[in-house]
């Protein structure tokens, strides 16, 4: 499983998430949102996207718990954006967590302050022509290795600072000590793991996690650990979390203006420059690269209160005051060297008769048709029918086709029910009136709609459903017209309409006052013969009495039966 997942229950395929992913590493299938790992470089955008939360992330504090749980020593590399997401000092921080179970807590700008001499060191000995890409952020590392192979060779064979300071922390307390990072970066949790660094750290912890740790019981004090004395030389590496940060933090800060070096952050920064690099645009021979706008304060894993700005002044407020004006240390006994691994992710391009194909499906027929409104998710609708054949999209996610598809099916409803339907808005106005209407009403669509509904009929029926907002089913008489309509009326709320299907009982009306017209006569003709019987009765009285009183009987069932059988509804 990978470190980003979605919740199936939570996701609405709203294509959020597949619109802002960088790398589109997001497919949907079977009205599912779906994580593509292999494509995925975990830079954490979908997950501040998401307006349903259904992108939930890899714990890390099981894993802590249960260290602390079998009484390892618990050393906290604490990542220099702390300043941007928490309010307490780091003195005030890591006095709370060895309250609860931690043993050293030590900035990861150690660590960093260790490669920006190694950055250093390469640069001053890189020959003409050489171009290095840094690789202290993980996404840009996964950006490489996965989507842009051929620049593999020029990332800069260093580990990160979090490698960096947790193989300096073990080299200090000893191999049994467990490791801890804590920062805003979701894609740290799988550098962790990577081969070519296991071992280094030993669970990762976003700034989100380390907060919920914090706010969890203190330990008692006979069951906290002794504390160790952490190492203050954290100097410039502080300033990694910035833009230009590495290039400060290695003495390097002048080359900023210098044509041959190049700072970028953010994804479409970033894309943009190994896109140049791949074509030979540029050829410079440092490109310092964060994958979040305006560097790891705008983490995915940074509070959204304060802003960015406040968030960012407030670090460097912190990095200020704590700035000790250290020379960079030398290279330290651990070891420093990173090999990258090419995991090219790749999508078979479809031909364009097959392209041709689903753009025709999803009603693209001509060009003038591809409204390239990038609902679906995607840029364009030549790149969402390439999806479609990749098997990254479904038909479906085109808005406007789905639409237009919905329209048309109630269209054809409307246009092919025998019934009238007749929808007015608050005013009383004809909004839609079908061709049954047309027919029943004997007028056309065109010369009532938008005008008042008095034209075809009265009002009253319509206006007390739109006052009272409660459904109504009333039955009414146009003796001009020469019919007997049932008609229901209902209110439409999020549109404030009322819409009527009115049915035609006329014929119903006629057969049920044949009926009527029987039953009277019937009634009468029996109440004849009982009144001719009972005279013979008279007559002979002694001889048919009995057969009489039998006869009257049967025929005053008779009449009741009529009578009670025509009384019920002809519809419900």
């Amino acid at each position: 499983m990978g470190i980003i997942t979605i919740s199936a229950a939570n996701c609405k395929n709203c294509y959020r998430c597949v619109r802002f992913c960088p790398v589109k590493a997001i497919s949907i299938r079977d009205d599912q949102a779906r994580i593509e790992d292999k494509a995925c470089i975990q830079c954490g955008i979908c997950v501040n996207q998401c307006p349903q939360n259904a992108k939930q992330i890899q714990g890390g504090l099981e894993a802590v718990l249960r260290y602390r749980a079998s009484g390892q020593p618990l050393l906290l590399s604490l990542a220099p954006s702390y300043s941007g997401a928490f309010e307490q000092s780091l003195t005030e921080i890591a006095a709370e967590l060895l309250k609860r179970g931690f043993s050293l807590v030590e900035e990861t700008a150690v660590g960093a302050r260790i490669v920006a001499g190694e950055y250093r060191r390469l640069v001053a000995a890189q020959g003409d022509g050489g171009c290095l890409i840094s690789s202290p952020c993980s996404v840009i590392i996964n950006l490489v290795e996965k989507h842009y192979p051929r620049l593999l060779p020029h990332l800069t064979p260093v580990v990160s600072p979090m490698i960096a300071h947790g193989r300096l922390l073990k080299a200090r307390w000893g191999p049994e000590s467990r490791v801890i990072f804590a920062g805003p970066c979701i894609a740290k949790k799988e550098e962790a793991r990577e081969p070519a660094v296991a071992g280094a750290i030993d669970a990762v912890l976003t700034f989100a996690e380390l907060r919920e740790f914090l706010a969890s019981p203190e330990l008692p004090p006979a069951q906290r650990p002794r504390s160790l004395a952490p190492n203050p030389d954290a100097g410039k590496g502080r300033w990694f979390p910035l833009p230009g940060g590495l290039l400060r933090a290695a003495g390097l800060a002048e080359g900023v203006l210098e044509q041959d070096i190049l700072i970028v952050d953010g994804m479409e920064e970033v894309m943009a420059a190994l896109e140049a690099l791949a074509a030979g645009e540029i050829k410079p021979r440092l490109v310092e690269m964060l994958a979040c706008k305006g560097g790891c304060i705008g983490g995915p894993f940074m509070p959204k209160a304060p802003v960015f700005p406040a968030r960012r002044d407030r670090f460097i407020t912190t990095l200020l005051s704590l700035e000790d004006g250290e020379h960079i240390a030398g290279r330290e006994e651990i070891e420093l060297g990173r090999e990258f691994r090419v995991r090219p992710y790749q999508r078979i391009y479809p031909g364009e008769k097959k392209i041709r194909a689903i753009l025709d499906a999803m009603g693209k027929t001509t060009p003038d048709k591809e409204l390239n409104c990038g609902s679906c998710g995607y840029e364009s609708c030549r790149d969402k029918a390439v999806a479609i054949a990749q098997g990254m999209a479904e038909l479906e996610m085109c808005v406007p086709y789905m639409r237009e598809k919905a329209e048309n099916l109630a269209s054809t409803i409307i246009d092919f029910t025998p019934n009238a339907i007749l929808v007015v808005d608050a005013q009383l106005r004809i909004k839609e009136f079908n061709p049954a209407a047309e027919k029943l009403f004997k007028v056309m669509a065109e010369a009532v709609k938008e005008r008042p509904l008095g034209m075809v009929m009265d009002e009253t029926h319509f206006a007390t459903v739109l006052n009272s907002r409660r459904p109504l089913q009333v039955k009414v008489e146009y003796p001009h017209l020469g019919i007997v309509t049932h008609q229901r009326l209902s209110y439409i709320e999020e549109e404030d309409l009322v819409l009527a299907l009115i049915i035609d009982i006329t014929d119903m009306e006629r057969q049920k006052e044949a009926f009527a017209t029987v039953k009277r006569e019937t009634i009468a003709k029996a109440q004849e013969v009982i009144e001719k019987q009972m005279k013979v009765a008279q007559l002979i009285a002694g001889q048919l009495g009995e057969t009489t009183a039998e006869s009257k009987v049967l025929l005053t069932k008779l009449i009741q039966l009529v009578q009670e059988g025509g009384d019920e509804n002809v519809l419900p």
